[in-house]
């Protein structure tokens, strides 16, 4: 741990892949880890549509990420941003009023990851009920104003699929408050 603590916790390039239960493999980058593991990264990084990534699962800090929200300032994922996480203990993340996190009408690309399997042998459990993974898509919902009023953009990633967004087109630097949670496949459409 104290490895992990002192040289491991703090680098923002680190990419963890979790091989099983009892195996995880750490990677100086994201390209690193795509490529050792037989993926091409140009391709999943520059495409503009929805991409096949498997059942890739990254961590960071000792818990898994079930999904990832990347917001960037900029279109084609430049400038500051900020990474938002969906895990077993926590489904939903909302920020109703963006000012608090330093972004309100600043983001004008952004990237959604579901890391759920598509199997639907494997379950997860939402609002106390199971579902199979293949079954719910992980959802980014944007609002023009705070408290998720005016205007609205979604984005839908299923599952072990990246949604890629490098421009809003009508909604660059709009978004003042979000929403980004697990949905039962169906419950929401882009």
């Amino acid at each position: 741990m104290p490895i992990y603590n002192k040289e491991l916790a703090n680098d923002s390039n680190l990419s963890i892949n979790v091989k099983s239960d009892n195996e995880i493999v750490f990677f100086k980058d994201l390209r690193t880890n795509l490529e050792f593991n037989g993926y091409d990264y140009d391709l999943l990084i520059n495409n503009e549509s929805v991409t096949n990534i498997g059942s890739l699962k990254e961590t960071r800090a000792g818990y898994q990420n079930l999904a990832t929200l990347e917001l960037f300032d900029d279109i084609n994922y430049g400038d500051s941003f900020r990474t938002f996480y969906l895990t077993e203990n926590q489904i939903e993340v909302t920020e109703r009023r963006m000012h608090y996190i330093s972004f309100n009408d600043k983001c004008s690309s952004l990237k959604v990851r579901n890391n759920l399997p598509n199997d639907s042998l494997q379950t997860i459990v939402l609002n106390g009920y199971s579902y199979p993974c293949a079954l719910v898509d992980a959802v980014f919902l944007g609002y023009e104003d705070k408290d998720y009023r005016k205007g609205s953009i979604t984005y839908i990633a299923t599952p072990g699929t990246v949604r890629l967004a490098p421009s809003l087109p009508g909604f660059n630097d709009k978004m003042s408050s979000f929403r980004f949670l697990f949905a039962q496949r169906g419950q929401y459409s882009e």
